[in-house]
C-alpha cells in the first residue's frame, strides 16, 4: 500500500510529464511492484512503452510521445528526423512514430516499438540544441536528415 506522500509525489510528476509516470519513479515514490502491476491489470495505468505508463484520465499528447521516448531511452536521447523538422517549424505536423539518436550502446537493447524508432550514431556537440526543453538535431542537420521524409 502507497502512502498519501507517495500518492502526491506520483500525482506531480503525472502532472509535470503530460499524464506519464516511469516505473523507476513510482518505484522511488514509495510504491510496490505489486502495486504498480494493480494499476496496470486495472487499467488505471495504461503501458506506452516498457516501464513507462500514462495514467487512464490522460491522453496521450504530442509532448507526451516525445517525453515517453525521452524516460525511456533517458536524457541523451537526441529528437531526430521528421519529428525534430517538426520542432524546428519546418514543417506543420510530425508523423510516424518518434525518431530519437542515442550515441551510447545500451544494455538491453530497446524493443521495436510503434511509438518510437531508434536510431544508434554518435552526434558531434554542434549537432545538437534545445527545442521545448528537449535535444534535437541542429537545424542543420534535421534539414538533411528530413529532406527526404519533406
Amino acid at each position: 500500500m502507497t502512502t498519501r506522500a507517495a500518492h502526491h509525489q506520483i500525482a506531480t510528476l503525472v502532472r509535470i510529464q503530460s499524464g506519464l509516470i516511469t516505473r523507476v519513479q513510482a518505484l522511488h515514490a514509495g510504491m510496490s511492484p505489486s502495486a504498480i502491476s494493480r494499476r496496470v491489470q486495472a487499467g488505471i495505468w495504461r503501458p506506452v512503452l516498457p516501464g513507462i505508463y500514462l495514467i487512464d484520465s490522460a491522453a496521450l499528447t504530442t509532448d507526451g510521445e516525445l517525453l515517453a521516448g525521452r524516460l525511456w531511452l533517458g536524457p541523451d536521447a537526441v529528437v531526430d528526423g521528421h519529428w525534430a523538422a517538426w520542432l524546428h517549424r519546418l514543417i506543420e505536423q510530425p508523423r510516424g512514430p518518434v525518431t530519437f539518436t542515442v550515441s551510447r550502446p545500451r544494455a538491453p537493447r530497446p524493443r521495436p516499438s510503434a511509438l518510437v524508432r531508434v536510431r544508434r550514431r554518435t552526434l558531434s556537440p554542434a549537432d545538437v540544441t534545445y527545442r521545448s526543453g528537449a535535444p534535437v538535431t541542429s537545424r542543420a542537420l534535421t534539414t538533411l536528415d528530413a529532406a527526404p521524409l519533406v
